[in-house]
């Protein structure tokens, strides 16, 4: 069929989805054209743009990650955190608006850390750090917790581990208000007591206690199991002018504000051992096999004993056990004393003990071998002992 010579050729346009197809009129044989497809837009993995680490000026195994990570669709972006060095992952929901985390780390070392983050799509992209921790802490464990602001910590470390039923005895009155769970003449049930909120593998069970924004600086406080008193069997006020981070040991009554364990060897228990005149001295030695007491004097409170080897220096007076006779507390009126050993000192100077009397006492009980077998701390009676060199009676 043809068509007239004022016929012009049709030529119509097909648009079809994303196909496009052209007809051209005057009969014939065609061919129609190979179909175009357009491909969908494709998904882009995000980008970090930087992941940093820094270590904490005051504790140097505290570490915080911080990152930027940005997405070209806009998706929203989650992120894993990989500490290295034993630290369990860690997750955020929303690493564009949470940008940093904080980590502890238990031990110094080399580290290899990494960030993954992942659009919703599941595209993603991965960035690592390397860094060295180096533990300026001066060679104690790094605690499990710190004290956050209006936050008071307190440690209780017991040579035994046996941290059941320890509790806490917490009081305001109108010297130490500062407990914010309590009224300003309140506290807690001695029977309960306040729970423990974990156990530090190297500095026994603590207590986190929130404060009052207000506070007083000091705190009362007691460990206690039942009726059964420790740490000096004593009221204790604890210090909130400094890091309010207090560490205890079991039957030592002194509180430390910096990370302490218990020193090797035997440990100084109580003030038990009685020097009642010139040459006697009273002490039930939690020991057996003591061959010399010797009672040392320090114009300081620092008196440098080491639980394995003792004191050092002359300023001490040394007694021996009692063998035979009868008990030098009958003599001395003293029937109190009945039941403690008794040590002698074969002779001494009151000029001596005078001068001794100005200082602490510290008792220290040894062996044939000289091995420290106990230490206690001495009280001074003057009833048969020569008054201080420094007093006026």
């Amino acid at each position: 069929m043809a068509f007239s010579s004022s016929a012009h050729r049709l030529i119509c346009l097909t648009i079809f989805g994303s196909v496009l197809s052209a007809c051209g009129g005057g009969g014939g044989n065609t061919t129609p054209a190979t179909p175009i497809v357009v491909a969908p837009p494709q998904n882009t993995a995000p980008t970090i743009s930087s992941f940093v680490s820094q270590a904490d000026v005051d504790n140097a195994l505290n570490i915080t990650f911080s990152w930027a990570v940005t997405d070209s669709e806009g998706d929203a972006l989650s992120c894993v955190i990989s500490p290295g060095n034993g630290v369990d992952d860690i997750s955020v929901a929303d690493c564009s608006a949470t940008t940093s985390v904080t980590v502890m780390y238990v031990s110094a070392g080399d580290v290899s850390a990494s960030l993954m983050v992942s659009d919703t799509s599941n595209a993603s992209n991965t960035q690592s750090v390397d860094f060295s921790i180096v533990d300026t802490s001066g060679g104690t464990p790094t605690p499990v917790v710190t004290a956050a602001d209006n936050q008071l910590v307190i440690f209780y470390n017991r040579p035994d581990a046996n941290y059941q039923d320890w509790v806490l005895h917490l009081w305001n009155n109108s010297s130490c208000d500062a407990y914010a769970d309590f009224a300003s003449d309140g506290g807690t049930v001695w029977e309960v007591g306040q729970a423990q909120t974990g156990i530090d593998p190297n500095y026994g069970a603590y207590w986190v206690l929130p404060l009052k924004a207000d506070s007083s600086d000091c705190a009362n406080f007691i460990v206690h199991k039942g009726d059964e008193k420790d740490i000096g069997d004593a009221d204790h006020r604890a210090d909130l002018t400094g890091n309010r981070m207090i560490w205890a040991l079991s039957g030592i009554g002194e509180l430390y504000s910096e990370a302490t364990l218990f020193p090797s060897g035997v440990l100084i228990f109580d003030t038990a051992a009685h020097w009642v005149d010139s040459q006697t001295v009273f002490w039930d030695v939690n020991g057996s096999g003591v061959a010399k007491v010797r009672i040392y004097s320090s114009a300081t409170d620092d008196l440098g004993y080491d639980g394995e080897t003792g004191m050092t220096g002359n300023d001490f007076v040394e007694f021996t056990p009692q063998s035979g006779g009868t008990h030098p507390s009958t003599s001395l009126n003293l029937p109190r004393y009945q039941d403690l050993d008794a040590y002698t000192a074969d002779s001494t100077t009151t000029t001596d003990i005078k001068q001794m009397l100005t200082g602490k006492l510290l008792a220290i009980a040894y062996d044939n071998s000289d091995v420290v077998v106990a230490a206690t701390y001495v009280p001074v009676s003057y009833k048969h002992l020569p008054l201080p060199a420094n007093s006026t009676g």
